[in-house]
């Protein structure tokens, strides 16, 4: 439609095409068959731009120009959380053509959310991390593809199938070779919406967890604690009454258990909130 527009006007007159991305490419006048060349470079992006902030960045620009008949075209599909437009936002010498274009469905399929099946991500153990893909069309997809990159480097591969409208929560397992941070990214392939094909995530690779538990005086579950933990290579465990608690190895512990204790000290309190 923009390029039937354009061809309406004479070879000598110029044109400017501006985005939701407000390229500084395109803060310049340009021939007909420049703004053509643009045209056909303009790709699906996720920028979104008030009506009014369009407007308004296109009379700045031509309010700097010398050009006698000015005229803007407004090609949009007006949706209504961004079509808000005062009159103060409008320069009444240049002439706006608003043009509606209805929307049409774009197929779009995408990661909605990621998460690990466990809360600890332990160094050296396998992991596996769960992915929502949304179906956004009216075909079904079979044989779909999800990557999982950690580090940059490819290390495991699933395949989905979901129908057309639904969801399907896809899992992906990898094992840890990595100490402390890692950085990972879930990958499928989808045409022609791309932009929301990459999840990003990162996590914490734990070697072992300091762990504290400290008992009340007439606690009868403090065995429980150091069975669950003692046991465990991921855990150095410690605990301590609380009559008698080492606050010097709070700066150096990663969990610390209140077990059943009838009163918190303001020691105790200052303690833990300083952590």
């Amino acid at each position: 439609m923009a390029t039937e527009i354009v061809n309406t006007f004479n070879a000598s007159d110029k044109f400017q095409l501006l985005t939701n991305d407000f390229e500084g490419k395109h803060q310049r006048f340009i021939s007909k068959e420049e703004f053509v060349e643009q045209l056909n470079d303009v790709k699906i992006s996720s920028a979104t731009k008030s009506i009014s902030d369009v407007i308004k960045r296109q009379q700045d620009f031509l309010q700097n120009s010398s050009a006698k008949n000015k005229r803007i075209f407004l090609l949009s599909d007006f949706q209504k959380n961004t079509s808000v437009i005062s009159k103060t936002d409008i320069d009444t010498s240049i002439a706006i053509s608003c043009i509606p274009i209805a929307s049409s469905e774009v197929n779009n399929v995408y990661i909605d959310s990621v998460w690990f099946e466990t809360p600890v991500q332990q160094y050296e153990t396998q992991q596996i991390i769960h992915a929502v893909v949304i179906n956004k069309s009216n075909k079904d997809i079979e044989n779909g593809s999800l990557k999982l990159y950690i580090n940059d480097a490819q290390v495991s591969l699933a395949s989905f199938n979901v129908s057309a409208g639904n969801k399907k929560d896809v899992s992906i397992s990898f094992t840890v070779k990595v100490k402390g941070i890692n950085k990972g990214v879930l990958k499928i392939e989808d045409y022609p919406i791309t932009y929301d094909d990459n999840f990003y995530f990162s996590f914490n690779a734990q070697t072992i967890i300091n762990a504290l538990v400290i008992n009340g005086k007439d606690t009868k579950t403090a065995g429980n604690f150091k069975s669950l933990m003692q046991n465990d290579s991921l855990f150095v465990y410690k605990e301590n009454s609380d009559a008698s608690i080492d606050y010097s190895v709070f700066a150096k512990t990663n969990i610390i258990v209140l077990n059943e204790l009838n009163t918190i000290t303001s020691g105790l309190t200052s303690n833990c909130r300083s952590l």
